[in-house]
């Protein structure tokens, strides 16, 4: 409401208002029994939606903190219709020069460096920037200044700006570190600045200049990320058009290395949108979850309002009899409902704050959300929580206000017993309750669903044997002869490790995924469209009997497959299957397409249009995540090509031993290069475990449990205080029933009766509201059924079983009602 608005209100309108406040708070104060329950209920369900929309709206619906975020736009680089993310140094560079449609372009890459500060050294991942990388996005540094021009030349680039999630985790927050001096690689660097959080999507820890005379100048190393500012008045379109334009000219310029690729122009916040989908999928069902059990904390304080109608119904009979109209009493119950309301979302605000932390460690752990980003509880989500406090008690604070307002004065006068638990009165209460029970069975509904997808997903054969096996890894070089002497150096040393079975080296193992390359059948010519594709993985002889991947026909790679034999290729079973349905695929050849982002380097010979014959068919597995179907892939061996980042693969012979195995893996590994860094030595169930499939299902689960553990609580208390009410203001019926003889069990049936056809009612509801809602989460179901029978049964079962107890203790207290006593 505006301030000229509030100044045209009657005076005495806004001093009545600040009456009904402060009555309200004097009400809300003599009973702190309720207005601790029912503000602790709000609490936990406020305080939860206020934690989880803070993390989703930072990543999910919140613009990007750019200037003009509207204006920018990534390109890509394209092999085909396929983006690739990648654009070389000189392509970057000549569009640049070229184009008129982009006021700024600025690129980046990161890798790791290895950083010493005051003494510690630790690896830590850098991205180097081109100079005008910050006023592209229009970011002003928190501390400190940007890039100079002069400062990407050879010799001047000795400078770093920090992120602010670094600064304050390896600089304590330091406001004096501007100025200081780091080591990154052997060499002295001076910090010149800070970011603002949240400006990386990625999790880069540093930035340096990028100094293009030092950075990789061939046309085919396609590793940077590019993006631009449009010029105003240049709509997305044009800027396509102008691109693409430049690429054709490159192309016909450049073809040994720019034929087939093309470069596509895309918003950037659309990019960062998408770049885990399956991530924010869960953050919204996350949402949607933690906003049910919102509701149903509502719910419960909906019925802690109506339950505290009865004793105040009185009061508003001689409140009316005195002349209030029945809009003041409503005015004056809604101001205390919304009040409460109010007092329980600060207290959700709080609870909001010291949880959010842990939540974000979680959703970053689990991959939810990108590494590093900063989420707070600011003024939006303050003004989110505020809104949906006003919300809630409006919505949930005006039925018990209207029905406490509903008397009648003659009858309230007579007789002081009138209750609210018959007629339409007790029926508001009674539908709260289905509705709690509804709200609750479909969230413990989708829990059970996404435990048995989980429990599904674990149990997947990947088409391999994790058990016993190490996964390490290292970069080789980009030079063939040295990068093959270097890995065949590292297969003798593991292999000599006491221990040991059998070693292995390849491109990707299970669940990394695989790079997806462009193929032709020899003697088949090309089908209109895009070509099709498989996963390319480069491994060594002995790698199918060290993962325990079968070969079904033909032969594995030998020692004698190197770059002077003739090229030769295994592939999956899937592969044989779509492309030799009716064949034989062994003496077939294939073409592999390698023109596109290539991450590898060979001088063994030409790897453009080299015919490779298919020598074996192994096994399919899960190349990438164990919840898809195996894809085709082919495999080629790594003497005959190789890339620089490898993984090194080791069965042990028991795992009784596989960390002293480990540790001494890793100590002869370290020998074979000192120049050379070796990643952690890992089992492979530990690989699996932290794999996208189980994490993304991990969080969800811990989450969406938390979320259906609280509704069960709540629904148990909500229906134990209805229950509760129902046999208080129901004692004198029960006393004249004991006194013409009914027996305790007889009233216990009764309480539980009216308990069952309550709960009853909301378990119908609820499976039938959970088919509807279960669809939202089909695409994260697993080997089961968004109509499970058995989660569906089970859960009920549970759901029920609760009611009943939570009604038991009334009921019995019912039964124990002295009819001298209630008759009295």
């Amino acid at each position: 409401m505006q301030r000229r608005d509030l100044a045209s209100l009657p005076q005495a309108l806004l001093e009545e208002v600040w009456r009904d406040l402060v009555f309200a708070f004097r009400m809300l104060v003599r009973h702190p029994g309720f207005t601790a329950a029912a503000a602790t209920t709000l609490a936990l369900g406020i305080g939860a939606t206020t934690a989880v929309f803070s993390i989703v709206d930072t990543v999910v619906f919140r613009p990007l903190p750019y200037r003009e975020p509207n204006q920018l736009v990534k390109i890509w680089d394209s092999a085909s219709a396929s983006p690739v993310d990648d654009v070389s140094l000189p392509d970057f560079l000549d569009v640049r020069s070229q184009n008129g449609a982009f006021e700024s372009m600025a690129a980046d890459d990161g890798r790791d460096f290895a950083v010493s500060y005051r003494g510690s050294q630790e690896s830590a991942n850098g991205a180097v920037v081109t100079a005008d990388w910050l006023s592209t996005l229009g970011i002003q540094p928190m501390l400190g200044r940007a890039f100079l021009p002069e400062e990407t030349q050879p010799g001047h680039d000795r400078v770093v700006i920090l992120t602010q999630a670094y600064w304050r985790r390896r600089f304590a927050s330091d406001p004096d570190v501007v100025g200081q001096m780091i080591s990154i690689d052997g060499a002295q660097a001076t910090i010149v600045g800070v970011l603002p959080p949240n400006v990386l999507r990625y999790g880069a820890d540093f930035l340096k200049p990028l100094v293009a005379a030092e950075y990789p100048s061939v046309r085919g190393h396609r590793d940077l990320d590019v993006f631009a500012r449009l010029r105003p008045g240049v709509s997305l379109t044009q800027a396509q058009v102008e691109v693409q334009t430049i690429a054709k000219r490159l192309e016909l310029e450049y073809p040994a290395t720019n034929k087939g690729h093309s470069l596509r122009v895309v918003p950037l916040d659309k990019y960062y949108a998408n770049v885990q989908p399956r991530a924010r999928q869960g953050l919204i069902l996350m949402f949607a979850a933690v906003v049910l059990v919102l509701l149903i904390a509502c719910v419960n304080v909906a019925n802690l309002l109506l339950a505290r109608a009865v004793g105040r119904y009185r009061e508003c009979v001689v409140r009316t009899a005195l002349g209030a109209s029945r809009f003041r009493i409503v005015r004056q119950l809604l101001v205390e409902n919304v009040l409460l309301f109010l007092i329980g979302g600060t207290l959700g605000c709080l609870l909001a704050q010291w949880s959010v932390d842990s939540l974000l460690a979680l959703a970053t752990i689990e991959g939810y959300v990108p590494d590093r980003l900063v989420v707070a509880i600011d003024g939006r989500v303050l003004a989110f929580s505020l809104l949906v406090s006003l919300a809630t008690g409006l919505t949930f604070g005006l039925a018990p206000a209207l029905q406490a307002s509903r008397v009648d004065v003659n009858d309230g006068l007579r007789d002081s017993s009138v209750t609210l638990s018959h007629g339409g009165r007790g029926r508001g209460r009674r539908a709260l309750i289905v509705a709690e029970m509804t709200l609750s069975l479909v969230l413990l509904v989708g829990f059970g669903l996404l435990v048995r997808s989980f429990i599904q997903v674990q149990a997947t054969s990947g088409g391999f044997k994790p058990e016993r096996l190490l996964e390490t890894g290292s970069d080789g070089g980009r030079e063939f002869a040295p990068a093959l002497a270097f890995w065949r150096a590292g297969l003798e040393r593991a292999q000599a490790v006491p221990g040991v079975e059998s070693v292995a080296v390849t491109s990707r193992p299970p669940v990394h995924g695989a790079r997806r390359q462009s193929f032709a059948i020899g003697g088949r010519a090309p089908l209109p469209g895009d070509p099709p594709q498989a996963g390319d993985i480069l491994v060594s002889a002995d790698y199918f009997r060290a993962m325990g991947i079968p070969v079904v026909q033909g032969r594995a790679f030998t020692e004698l497959d190197t770059a002077s034999a003739p090229p030769v290729v295994i592939v999956s079973q899937s592969f044989a299957r779509q492309q030799f349905p009716n064949d034989d695929p062994l003496g077939k050849a294939i073409r592999i397409d390698e023109r596109g982002p290539m991450t590898c380097c060979s001088t063994a010979g030409p790897v453009e249009n080299v015919w490779r014959e298919i020598v074996g068919v192994v096994g399919d597995i899960r190349q990438g995540n164990l919840d898809e179907t195996p894809a085709a892939t082919i495999y080629r061996p790594y003497t005959q090509i190789v890339e620089h980042d490898m993984y090194l693969m080791a069965r042990v012979g028991s795992t009784a031993d596989r960390a002293g195995v480990a540790a001494e893996l890793r100590t002869r590994l370290n020998a074979v290069d000192a120049s050379r860094t070796w990643w952690d030595v890992r089992p492979m169930e530990q690989v699996i475990y932290e794999s996208e499939s189980i994490r993304l299902r991990r969080f969800v689960l811990i989450l969406l449990g938390s979320f259906a553990t609280l509704a069960l609580l709540l629904a148990a208390v909500g229906l134990y205080g209805v229950m509760a009410c129902f046999v208080i203001e129901r004692r004198r019926e029960i006393g004249i029933r004991v006194a013409l003889g009914a027996t305790r069990p007889v009233v216990i049936r009764q309480v539980l009766a009216e308990a069952g056809r309550l709960a009853v009612t909301g378990l119908v509801l609820g499976c039938l509201s959970a088919r509807l809602l279960t669809q939202l989460i089909s695409t994260m179901l697993f080997g089961v059924s968004s109509t499970d029978a058995v989660t569906y049964v089970s859960v009920s079962l549970v759901l029920g079983g609760v009611a009943l107890f939570a009604s038991y203790v009334p009921a019995r207290r019912a039964a124990r009602v002295d009819p001298m006593l209630a008759l009295r």
